[in-house]
């Protein structure tokens, strides 16, 4: 493996993904972290363009602010949660690819 800060920081933003999608299914809907995360995962498309899917990048924030913020119940808060951690899968599928081995 390359020990390049790219590859370090894409690492990182892997390990801090599947913590999120963890701490999704586990915690009630009202917590902040997913909206962190997505906040560092928007600072790191920034900088390092093309490694992230914009449009799934931005519908998974719209997602996490609906269910931070509960605008849903019932069905389709749990259809925004299973779209947001599909987003997430879809997210570290594209950053999978760009680890350089």
């Amino acid at each position: 493996m390359r020990y390049a800060a790219s590859n370090i920081t894409t690492i990182v933003m892997l390990v801090l993904l599947f913590w999120t999608i963890a701490t999704r299914v586990r915690a009630s809907a009202d917590t902040n972290w997913p909206l962190i995360f997505f906040g560092m995962l928007v600072m790191y498309h920034q900088s390092l363009p093309g490694r992230i899917n914009d449009f799934a990048l931005y519908v998974g924030v719209i997602c996490a602010l609906f269910l931070r913020f509960e605008f849903l119940s019932g069905f389709f808060r749990y259809l925004f949660m299973t779209i947001e951690i599909a987003v997430l899968l879809l997210i570290s599928y594209d950053l999978m690819q760009h680890v350089v081995i």
